[in-house]
């Protein structure tokens, strides 16, 4: 409970906006975080419209109309993706996206952060917010189907070469224009270990703060038997400067953060375990994984420490000598970024992707939705 300063005897409407003014700064900070997620670059936008990938003219008007929209939107904002003088708080967002395979991988990870910094606030006592958040939800959901459905046809049109050329060697599938499945497992490694810098440190006093005074709450939070998690621990495994891994014993609310960021493992998890079936199913034994959450992190206890992507811990020597196996090199980016050549006839596909399953509103993919006269 809290008083009302200078009111003897307060009505609920005084207490209500003395609670507003209390946490008008945390309301802010949130809205500013969730404006930075929301908020595409558009000059990336334009990349993509040059080298789309599929004859869909009502597609690549669409997208050229939001890209325009956003400019003129978002050119007013102090930040840009990867401006060196400005460039944006939250380092995801300034990694370089100039192929549909990176922004794929970005929709799929990085709007799911969104998701989740969404449930999170949805979860908010402050109604305004709160419902505000879970419209917003709707539209994530977009954003991380368009990156699912797009590595997965990344992945049906590499298991076709791989099945026409009889080989699973990656110098083939490369040389037949398509991705091979070790250089996905890269990009996927760098798009998810950045995005989990997202929900920032793994022990966090403002995360406490804010869920202590109910600004937010943990993403399904009717999941949980105890809404106030005020007597409740939880165990975090941290470095223990001599090589290796401890646990320490933290309280709950100043776990959220980690908490909230396991949610989203799990669920990054389930479009992993979808792809592997396309795997399996086109009879290879070649599997896809998340790294640990670990694997090269700059925010938290594990930032600045070395591991490989099973989280064991190593050398920086070790690390560097490996780098390239794990994470996309310039010649991985250079390939990709090669493969993108646009292709605009209606009903034609680029050789890196499958077609989708379907059209919109289940019509036929060369569908004819906008006819020019």
């Amino acid at each position: 409970m809290f008083d009302a300063p200078g009111i003897k005897h307060p009505t609920l409407l005084e207490l209500w906006q003395v609670a507003v003014a209390l946490h008008r700064d945390a309301q802010r900070d949130a809205g500013r975080v969730r404006a930075r997620l929301a908020t595409a670059d558009p000059d990336r936008g334009r990349t993509r419209l040059h080298v789309a990938p599929a004859g869909r003219i009502d597609r690549a008007q669409g997208l050229a109309v939001q890209v325009e929209r956003q400019a003129t939107l978002f050119s007013r904002l102090e930040r840009h993706a990867g401006d060196a003088n400005k460039p944006r708080i939250l380092g995801t967002f300034n990694e370089p996206i100039s192929d549909w395979l990176s922004f794929f991988m970005f929709t799929y990870f990085t709007d799911r952060d969104g998701k989740f910094q969404l449930k999170s606030l949805a979860e908010s006592s402050f109604d305004p917010l709160a419902r505000t958040c879970q419209f917003m939800l709707t539209e994530e959901a977009h954003h991380m189907f368009v990156g699912d459905t797009g590595i997965s046809r990344v992945i049906r049109r590499t298991l076709e070469v791989m099945k026409e050329l009889g080989t699973e060697d990656p110098i083939a599938i490369r040389k037949a224009g398509a991705v091979d499945l070790a250089t996905i497992q890269k990009y996927l490694n760098f798009w998810f270990s950045s995005s989990l810098d997202l929900f920032g440190a793994d022990v966090s006093s403002n995360a406490a703060s804010y869920f202590a005074n109910g600004l937010k709450g943990r993403p399904d939070e009717l999941q949980y038997e105890d809404h106030l998690a005020s007597g409740q621990t939880y165990t975090l495994e941290v470095p223990d400067n001599d090589g290796g891994v401890k646990t320490e014993q933290i309280p709950m609310r100043n776990a959220m953060n980690e908490v909230t960021r396991n949610s989203y493992v799990r669920d990054c998890d389930i479009g992993v375990k979808r792809w592997n079936r396309l795997i399996e199913k086109a009879g290879y034994t070649t599997r896809l994984s998340l790294p640990s959450t670990r694997f090269r992190r700059n925010i938290g206890s594990w930032a600045g420490i070395s591991t490989d992507p099973a989280g064991r811990p190593i050398s920086r020597a070790e690390f560097d000598a490996h780098k390239a196996d794990w994470l996309p090199d310039e010649a991985d980016r250079s390939f990709v970024h090669s493969l993108m050549q646009g292709v605009f006839d209606r009903g034609k596909m680029a050789a890196w992707i499958a077609p989708p399953d379907r059209g919109i509103n289940n019509n036929p993919v060369d569908y004819e939705y906008v006819k020019l006269h």
